[in-house]
């Protein structure tokens, strides 16, 4: 996975440990560094915890002061989950624990090839239109969930950006 992630070992084991005793896991867990972000690599952490037979869990880490980040992500992957729980076919990753700090949490390891994998591993157009028939399904139930939000947006941005290239210097400026 990380050989050379840099983290607290001894926060990290604090966390498991927090976890194991919520849970009445008595048996320790194998941790593996599964991503080190690169914007916040001192704060910001993923890890596998794994146990012999048992399916793999995912504590996601943010040790950044008055961090409310993974709060707001655990407390959304909880409603996500209510409301894709009908579904069955489409689901999101389940939550298993919130630290009461909001510094970690603990979730299902999404065993399985993401989507990106599988499109590589079988580069046919029959794969390639499952996947995105799928994805499509996902987000579809995804913006169902919820009432639509609007926002002013300006979606110009991209031809701005293009013109911006092809006149490098001069006023990019679109007219209508």
């Amino acid at each position: 996975m990380l050989p050379f992630a840099q983290f607290d070992e001894e926060l990290v084991l604090s966390c498991v440990e927090e976890y194991s005793h919520h849970t009445g896991q008595t048996k320790p867990f194998a941790i593996t560094c599964l991503d080190q972000s690169t914007r916040f690599p001192t704060e910001r952490f993923v890890f596998v915890l794994s146990q012999d037979e048992k399916p793999q869990l995912v504590l996601k880490l943010d040790c950044a002061p008055k961090a409310t980040r993974l709060i707001k992500e655990f407390k959304l992957l909880q409603q996500l989950e209510a409301e894709f729980a009908p579904e069955g076919r489409l689901t999101v990753i389940k939550p298993l624990y919130l630290s009461p700090h909001g510094h970690f949490h603990v979730t299902a390891f999404a065993a399985g090839k993401a989507a990106k994998q599988k499109n590589y591993a079988d580069p046919t157009p029959e794969q390639a239109r499952q996947v995105y028939r799928r994805g499509g399904e996902w987000l579809h139930r995804l913006h169902a969930s919820a009432p639509q939000e609007w926002a002013d947006i300006w979606l110009n941005w991209m031809l701005e950006e293009v013109e911006k290239h092809r006149h490098p210097g001069g006023d990019s400026t679109l007219r209508e």
